[in-house]
């Protein structure tokens, strides 16, 4: 359980679940992107909010669902899920996500390579999404 307080209201939630559940939107997101390039692979932290039905306030603690797919799609696949998570006003991720996976990268610059060489892991084909299982992030 993750235990969070916004605006003085204690919440708690059930990040398993909705990491899980987070990682099969993503997924979706990629297998569309895949048929068709037309389509954004990328989902703002609100609207995953929205479509696990969860409080936009946790957008910005969404990012600590995914621990364990972020492992498995790096093990398996040299590339973080998460990539694909931003912020509406930007298209990029929020400072949380950087920190997070490149904690000693500081230089905006080199923050912008990071993500863009992870999102073109994510997004270049080389994975045929339609053949990963979702189970494989359970």
């Amino acid at each position: 359980m993750l235990r969070n307080e916004i605006g003085g209201v204690r919440l708690m939630i059930d990040k398993e679940k909705y990491g899980f559940d987070g990682t099969k939107i993503l997924l979706r997101k990629l297998r569309a992107y895949q048929r068709d390039k037309s389509q954004d692979p990328r989902i703002t932290y609100g609207d995953m909010c929205d479509e696990l039905g969860i409080s936009r306030d946790y957008s910005r603690i969404v990012e600590s669902f995914f621990p364990h797919s972020n492992d498995v799609s790096n093990e398996k696949f040299g590339c973080i899920f998460t990539t694909l998570l931003v912020n509406s006003d930007t298209n990029l991720p929020g400072d949380g996500y950087f920190e997070w996976h490149f904690p000693g990268v500081k230089d905006e610059g080199r923050r912008m390579e990071k993500w863009i060489e992870q999102f073109n892991r994510l997004t270049n084909g080389d994975i045929d999404w339609d053949k990963v299982d979702d189970s494989e992030f359970k």
